[in-house]
């Protein structure tokens, strides 16, 4: 799932015009497939509106916040590092 988010991010990055705010443009990609699927949407369709509704209040928590770390940032930011497993003899 955070895969399909990454590269859901990452095209909205691309297709989101300049001076449009994420929320704005998330905002009006709703509804345009709400739109274009009409009033009685098929399971699959349906689906579609879900993915697209969590998105949007996902992207607008995320920008409420000031946005989102990676792990790895977060951890750069506490000052730790990654640590190695280590095989431990039975």
């Amino acid at each position: 799932m955070s895969t399909a988010i990454a590269e859901l991010s990452d095209l909205i990055k691309k297709k989101r015009p300049s001076g449009v705010s994420v929320s704005d443009f998330l905002s009006t990609l709703f509804e345009t497939c709400v739109n274009q699927i009409g009033t009685n949407p098929s399971e699959n369709e349906a689906k579609k509106i879900v993915l697209a509704r969590g998105i949007l209040a996902r992207k607008e928590l995320e920008l409420a916040e000031g946005g989102s770390l990676s792990a790895e940032e977060v951890a750069n930011a506490l000052g730790r590092t990654r640590q190695r497993r280590r095989m431990v003899a039975p």
